[in-house]
């Protein structure tokens, strides 16, 4: 039987519009949430260099990576309070949590304690 009206070739672009919002919102948090685990990671857990080295190489704008960092953290966690779910749901204790304490020193740079 034929049809009159072709039904999929309607397109719902309010729909469209509200999936690709949604869709955003999921990627760029997981991007954020990924992010920040793998520069935490680089940071902490190197093979190659120590968290001192890298701070050293840092210079001045290490206070700014931390602060950077702890802003990020914060936005994960209001992100995931919003959505009805904790931080852990989206970052281990272990991928935020510093192993060791930092120092932020008056000119910007960074000490990490032992």
């Amino acid at each position: 039987m034929s049809s009159i009206f072709d039904i999929q070739q309607i397109r719902d672009i309010p729909q469209e519009i509200a999936t690709g919002l949604l869709k955003s919102i999921n990627d760029e948090t997981s991007r954020r949430v990924g992010l920040h685990r793998d520069s935490f990671r680089a940071f902490w857990y190197s093979e190659e260099a120590t968290p001192q080295q890298i701070c050293d190489k840092m210079g001045s704008s290490a206070w700014l990576f931390f602060a950077i960092a702890s802003a990020n953290v914060q936005h994960i966690a209001a992100v995931a309070e919003l959505s009805g779910k904790t931080l852990a749901d989206f970052l281990k204790t272990e991928d935020y949590v510093p192993p060791k304490v930092v120092t932020i020193n008056q000119d910007g740079t960074a000490t990490i304690g032992e």
